[in-house]
């Protein structure tokens, strides 16, 4: 059977026409050979065919329609879950047949171009989908016409560079007629009427133009419109000659969305671009979707090679073949050419001088690949794509390099929910985080939607990486990404597969050196190795990243190892990260002691502000190592992690972090079965609930802790004091009162300094809260003198906000404001957003005291948002009863 949309929507059956009936059922035939061989949506159907408009029970008359053309033609309309099927091959259909010739036509030679055009545009027989109506049909009439148009101006160019002129003439008078402002016509036309002898004619009709795109533009011709002018005014001969330019583009993608950024920094180009990343991140499509876009931008042709850098078949592509290529497609003649390859692509630079030329150098193997086929001039555009970054490229030829990151979320629902039109927004969502935007992964998808989307997601759930493999290589994700393994030597490979199972999502080169046992030079040696290919992503702060489905790769090459270098490997990158987390935990808080060791490994001469950055960056990678620790029944270390954390989640507000390493911390104490690891356990488990507000589990593990510290008069010391401060948070203060009196004395015989100050303030605010301000203000002061003496601006910052209490009730604002505002700046030094919350709102307390309540309003709303960044909604109400008293209405 065969179909035609390209005039009356048609059906031939054995050559014979097939009576289909009214419009509307035609419309529904045309509707579904449009997709011919995918499953089009009934919901689809229906907007197509009615529009906005649709009937009572549209899904009634639409089966109607379906099956009366089932009946004349049969076993080829089909219905499946959710919508019909034309199940036809694709060619059977005019329209595809004539996509199809058009795209050979693209790289074909001269006479084949033109006799593949020739033959797609007789298709046409009159205006496409005629006696069809309704919005989508004059939509696909408009781009069917466009694509039309640029078929018969692919035409008139390849007739054009054979040498035709006149016998063009009047063809290319039509549609330079109806088309005014297309500016490639017009200089079709010009070409034309010169190579006719009517220059004069050519240049009047540059005239018109002109005076054609001001009026309606604003704009003067474009730059090949004017040289060709130039060139007619001064005679130039070489117009006359005939010229079969090349044109060697490989068709453009058939599924691209996206990538608007990376288009545009192409069109604002340098001479040379290198496209970088990893395999199946889009960068050949990428390419050839600018370059068709563009190429009428280089009159004397487009050459492209694919010089099989990273083939899993075979060997990359000697540069001096791809020299030979590209100049027999110039036409240079073989005889008198130079045998030297350096002679050779010299031959190929003075060929390509002043040529208005694009050359796209596809898969290359590194920058050395490259060139020997580069042009001298500026004159031509060269496109270079690799897996590998191509540093040589920017250096010696000024080379701009665009990585290519996954496709962000936006662009990869418009590619998925184009194929999946009635998916459900989760299955594209998970589908899109599963894949992680990989542009192959997501292009492998789309060429199952005769598949559920969910189903696809089942599979990728189940299997991983492995979902996306097929027979076809080209479109196997893990066979693409076995190209690049291939490429990689010894040692980069063995890095590429370490790296696959280190914890976290990516990693520093200090714990990478311990994962891999390499000198941090030598590891950042084989790392930058791996991020060059592209199969490890650097970043600006210089970690390295894989991409999810390139890790699942990696850790499937993982399993070459033996279990004794995973196991190796993974208890030095844990240990190194251990010890790393105890050297910056040591820069925010010197004076804390773990009841066993934990080595560490010295920070750098770094400030508080950059220790807590440091736990920034490795926070992730940190709690990913207590779960490795935890998997592997590491209670040593489990508890170790736990506690090298403490501090930096108190800092930031991190509080839900902070009680689930607790939790793993108790239970991996429970297993050891060390008195002292579980007394610290329980207490610090105690400690984080409490901050989380759940206070009464909390003081739970706090008396666990009390019991199993008995006997150790420091750790009881310890839990006495958490006992006493988790009570005066819940204004238990009677209660909490014996606590702090029994913890003082034990630290101060034991020499426990820092730990004194702590007890000095908790004894002086639960005292405070006690009304017994005048026996407070002594331990207070002490625990001042002491915080200062030890260089504690923690606990400095905690005696100021007290005493600033003690002056606000006796009503000494001034004095209470200076307190407040002095422990703030401690606050601030320390780039404890979190903590330094509290000042602001104590501080606004006061200033609306003083009268001052448009300060006192901006501080607390200050307060608010600090507090609300570190998703602490509990401790937001306070803050909102102050702002709603002064302004009745805030919103929450």
């Amino acid at each position: 059977m065969e179909f035609g949309l390209l005039g009356e929507v048609v059906a031939h059956a054995g050559g014979e026409p097939v009576a289909l009936g009214p419009a509307r059922r035609r419309c529904v035939l045309a509707a579904l050979a449009l997709d011919a061989g995918q499953v089009v949506p009934s919901g689809v159907l229906a907007d197509r065919i009615w529009g906005d408009h649709p009937p009572y029970r549209a899904k009634l008359t639409l089966a109607s329609y379906v099956s009366r053309l089932r009946a004349v033609l049969p076993g080829v309309v089909k219905q499946r879950s959710g919508g019909y099927v034309l199940d036809v091959e694709r060619s059977t259909v005019d329209v595809h047949r004539f996509g199809e010739l058009t795209a050979r036509a693209a790289g074909a030679p001269g006479e084949a171009a033109a006799e593949l055009l020739t033959e797609a545009l007789a298709l046409w027989r009159g205006q496409a989908l005629t006696g069809i109506g309704g919005a989508w049909a004059e939509h696909t009439r408009e781009l069917l016409e466009r694509q039309r148009l640029t078929a018969a101006t692919d035409l008139a160019d390849v007739r054009l560079r054979l040498g035709e002129g006149a016998g063009l003439v009047d063809e290319l008078a039509h549609r330079a007629q109806a088309h005014p402002l297309d500016e490639r016509v017009a200089a079709q036309y010009m070409l034309a009427l010169h190579r006719a002898g009517r220059s004069a004619d050519a240049l009047e009709h540059h005239r018109g133009l002109r005076a054609t795109l001001a009026e309606e533009l604003g704009a003067d011709p474009g730059q090949a419109v004017s040289d060709l002018h130039q060139r007619i005014l001064r005679d130039d001969p070489a117009l006359l000659v005939a010229k079969d330019v090349p044109r060697q583009l490989p068709a453009p993608p058939a599924t691209f969305v996206g990538r608007t950024g990376e288009l545009a920094a192409l069109t604002g180009r340098a001479p040379v671009t290198a496209v970088v990343g990893p395999g199946g991140m889009g960068k050949t499509w990428l390419v050839l979707r600018w370059a068709h876009e563009h190429q009428r931008e280089f009159p004397d042709g487009q050459l492209h090679v694919d010089l099989r850098g990273f083939s899993p078949e075979e060997t990359p592509m000697p540069s001096a073949v791809a020299v030979r290529g590209f100049l027999d497609a110039l036409g240079v003649s073989s005889e008198g050419r130079p045998t030297d390859p350096h002679a050779q692509a010299a031959l190929l630079r003075s060929t390509l001088a002043d040529k208005r030329m694009l050359l796209v150098l596809d898969n290359a193997a590194d920058s050395e690949h490259v060139t020997p086929l580069l042009p001298g001039g500026t004159t031509c555009a060269v496109l270079v794509t690799s897996r590998r970054h191509l540093p040589g490229l920017a250096t010696a030829h000024g080379a701009r390099q665009i990585v290519l990151e996954p496709l962000p979320d936006h662009e990869a629902r418009e590619l998925l929910t184009a194929r999946f039109p009635t998916a459900d927004p989760a299955e594209v969502a998970e589908v899109i985080g599963l894949t992680g935007g990989f542009p192959l992964a997501l292009g492998i998808i789309a060429g199952r939607s005769h598949l559920r989307l969910g189903v696809i997601a089942h599979e990728l759930r189940a299997s991983g990486i492995e979902a996306l493999d097929s027979d076809e290589a080209s479109a196997s994700l893990p066979a693409v990404l076995s190209w690049s393994h291939q490429a990689l030597t010894g040692e980069e490979s063995r890095a590429f597969e370490l790296l696959a199972i280190a914890p976290g999502p990516d990693i520093a080169l200090p714990a990478a050196a311990h994962l891999l046992d390499r000198a941090p030079v030598a590891a950042a040696k084989t790392l930058d190795g791996l991020a060059r290919t592209s199969l490890v992503a650097k970043d600006s702060h210089g970690r390295y990243r894989m991409h999810d489905l390139v890790r699942q790769y990696a850790i499937e090459r993982a399993r070459v190892l033996t279990a004794d270098e995973r196991e190796t490997a993974l208890d030095r990158v844990l240990r190194a990260y251990l010890g790393l987390a105890r050297g910056y935990d040591q820069v925010l808080d010197p004076h804390r002691t773990p009841p066993g060791e934990i080595p560490p490994i010295p920070a750098p001469a770094v400030t508080h502000p950059e220790a807590l950055a440091w736990f920034d960056a490795e926070h992730g990678c940190l709690l990913a190592s207590a779960r490795t620790a935890a998997a592997r029944g590491g209670h040593d270390l489990v508890w170790r992690f736990a506690w090298v954390l403490g501090s930096y989640h108190w800092r930031r507000g991190k509080v839900d972090d902070d009680v689930l390493s607790w939790q793993r911390g108790v239970a991996a104490a429970e297993q050891l079965g060390d008195r002292a690891v579980l007394a610290m356990a329980h207490q610090m488990m105690g400690t984080s609930l409490a901050k989380a507000h759940r206070s009464e589990e909390g003081l739970t593990h706090l008396r666990h802790a009390l019991g199993h510290a008995a006997g150790d008069r420091l750790r009881e010391s310890h839990v006495h004091l958490a006992l006493a401060w988790r009570l005066h948070i819940l204004h238990r203060d009677e209660e909490a009162l014996p606590h702090a009196r029994q913890a003082l004395p034990a630290y101060r015989e034991l020499g426990r300094r820092s730990n004194e100050v702590h007890a000095l303030n908790t004894l002086g605010a639960v005292l405070l809260r006690l009304g017994r301000d005048e026996e407070a203000v002594p331990h207070l002061r002490e625990s001042l003198r002491l915080s200062r003496e030890l260089g504690s601006p923690i606990s400095e910052s905690g005696s100021l906000n007290l005493l600033g209490e003690v002056a606000q009730r006796a009503g000494d604002l001034r004095t209470a404001l200076e307190h407040f505002e002095a422990a703030l700046a401690v606050r601030r030094g320390l780039d404890e957003t979190y903590s330094f919350s509290h000042n602001l709102m104590m501080i606004g307390d006061v200033k609306l005291a003083l009268g001052e309540q448009d300060e006192a309003v901006r501080l607390w709303e200050e307060s608010l948002r600090l507090t609300k960044l570190h998703n602490h909604e509990k401790d937001t109400e306070p803050l909102l009863e102050r702002l709603r008293s002064v302004r009745p209405g805030t919103a929450p």
